[in-house]
């Protein structure tokens, strides 16, 4: 077999503006990893646990705003991809996955690491294809496989962005003797981008948006984007709109936005009902509130438009009365001016009322974890990023929400795993050169701790660790926290602390059983730690539950 046209694979990620690619050592994809490898134009990363490498290369492509490869062996290998996949579908996230495999007639013949592949990640993949066999050497057939493969690349561009999947077999033998060179021509296929609304075209919204006496504009996962939060400002102050964006819409500092939904909704069940608004306007991906998902589900609005980029739509709430295929960006340039007013609305006050009952809300409160949580989103350094594992690690952060400043905040809630919260935070800090802080819960670290299995581990990552000794979440819900088996089966109570990670991965550690000391602790975090560090914090789960229950009661 020649592999020569293995080389035009990397040659033609090259082209397409493809600059980093995830490799999992293997012997299948020998030609592969040496293919990309040998393209200065390409970095690449070696990470030998594949479903971190796939979460790694999420963090990556989020980071970078470009699509990242990833590349590995064989039969189950390519299996350990799936969790990343899915999340980076439902993220939106741009990446090609190219798994190398066994030739077709090898399979169901009990060989080793040969399984079948072939559309293996089903529908959690914008497109896929399969490698045709090209030992006959045929010119053309190389050069419509390339064009094959770029096309995917430009689908996996297109927005929304998502995952795509080449399956390449590979016959023996798969190391060159000698230099390989591609010498054919490299094909690029520039992924389809959305036309930009004209004012013409909202001929047929201009006045709907005129005429609606209250317009609720709800941001849900987003991006940091300058540009989008330079709008919003306007935005808010025209007469009748009401700007809102939970934790992960990045909305924060927005001046009349408003961002304390969980704080709110704990407090006033009714806010949304009490004000609902004559049209609703969604921007962007999934809403992190459940209660407000809940409200808005159980008392849709009239109208209710959303706007995103492609063509898929996801009715999360099941109320989308108009889908606007466009981004944020040119929606909002193109809306009529309504009247300006400096008169506060309803949600501003009990976006007031919200920080004052969290201002003083811990005053009286034994020392728990949600505390601490508060503690770390105060002293954030400006420009710094915040990535939330799933789990209570985000709900806290959603419920105690501080003024952020230009703090990013990231969190894998596509699919809301835990499987991948470390990976994918170790894969931002890979590419960036700014301060990431990673708030995580004690399981969630320890499943994902071979993010941290490679060469050089980023010193801009600081990590911080909620040990509550087990899944502690289970406890505060209602459901498994009455049931007599929650410890031994959900809880799982463990006694492991994070100090290993940090020894086996060179981390600084540091560990924190007192306010004070985690005060401290998240003092110098923030402030003076120039190298990776972990900082665990060890609270009681009791403490903890009566805390979180006083608070979503709203006492």
């Amino acid at each position: 077999m020649s592999l020569e046209p293995i080389w035009g694979i990397a040659a033609t990620c090259a082209k397409q503006g493809i600059r980093h690619a995830v490799l999992s050592p293997g012997s299948r994809c020998a030609p592969l990893t040496l293919a990309f490898s040998r393209r200065p134009e390409i970095t690449c990363h070696v990470v030998p646990d594949e479903r971190s490498a796939a979460y790694i290369a999420l963090g990556m492509a989020q980071q970078s705003d470009s699509m990242v490869a990833l590349i590995c062996t064989s039969g189950t290998a390519a299996l350990n991809y799936a969790p990343a996949l899915a999340e980076a579908f439902y993220l939106g996230v741009p990446l090609l996955v190219l798994t190398a495999d066994r030739p077709a007639e090898l399979i169901d013949r009990r060989e080793g690491q040969t399984i079948h592949q072939s559309g293996v990640y089903g529908p959690h993949v914008k497109g896929s294809s399969v490698w045709p066999d090209l030992s006959g050497g045929d010119s053309v057939a190389v050069q419509a496989a390339l064009f094959d493969v770029a096309g995917l690349i430009s689908v996996g561009q297109a927005l929304p962005g998502g995952p795509v999947h080449v399956n390449v077999p590979l016959a023996e033998p798969l190391y060159p003797q000698g230099e390989v060179v591609f010498s054919g021509s490299i094909p690029v296929v520039e992924p389809r981008k959305d036309a930009d609304l004209s004012h013409a075209k909202m001929d047929g919204y201009a006045g709907r948006w005129l005429d609606a006496a209250h317009v609720f504009v709800l941001v849900g996962q987003f991006d940091y984007d300058d540009d989008l939060r330079s709008k919003l400002a306007a935005l808010s102050h025209q007469e009748g709109v009401t700007i809102v964006g939970d934790l992960l819409a990045n909305t924060h500092g927005v001046p009349r936005c408003t961002n304390m939904i969980e704080a709110i909704l704990s407090s006033c069940p009714n806010a949304w009902s009490d004000n609902k608004p004559d049209l609703l306007i969604t921007l962007g991906k999934s809403l992190l509130s459940k209660r407000l998902r809940t409200s808005i589900a159980m008392d849709p609005p009239s109208e209710h438009w959303h706007v995103e980029e492609g063509e898929d739509v996801f009715d999360t709430l099941g109320s989308i009365t108009a889908r606007i295929s466009s981004s944020p960006d040119s929606f909002l340039e193109v809306l009529p001016v309504r009247p300006v007013t400096e008169t506060a609305c309803r949600w501003e006050s009990l976006e007031r009322d919200a920080r004052v009952r969290m201002d003083c809300f811990f005053d009286d409160q034994e020392f728990g974890e949600m505390e601490c949580v508060s503690g770390l989103l105060a002293v954030l350094p400006e420009g710094a990023h915040l990535h939330l594992a799933s789990s209570m690690s985000v709900r806290y952060a959603s419920m105690v929400l501080p003024p952020l400043g230009s703090v990013a905040v990231w969190s894998n809630r596509g699919t809301a795993g835990i499987d991948g919260c470390l990976a994918s935070a170790v894969g931002h800090a890979m590419v960036s050169t700014a301060s990431h802080f990673l708030l995580i819960g004690d399981v969630a670290l320890q499943y994902g701790r071979n993010a941290l299995w490679q060469s050089a581990v980023p010193d801009n990552l600081h990590i911080v660790v909620l040990n509550n000794g087990g899944g502690g979440i289970f406890s505060l819900i209602d459901g498994p926290s009455s049931q007599p088996e929650c410890e031994a089966f959900f809880i799982a109570e463990q006694s492991i602390t994070a100090e290993s990670v940090a020894r086996d991965f060179g981390f600084q550690y540091i560990s924190c059983t007192t306010r004070q000391q985690v005060a401290d602790g998240l003092k110098d975090l923030c402030c003076q730690s120039a190298e990776a560090t972990v900082l665990e914090i060890h609270t009681s789960r009791e403490t903890n539950r009566d805390v979180y229950q006083l608070f979503t009661k709203g006492s």
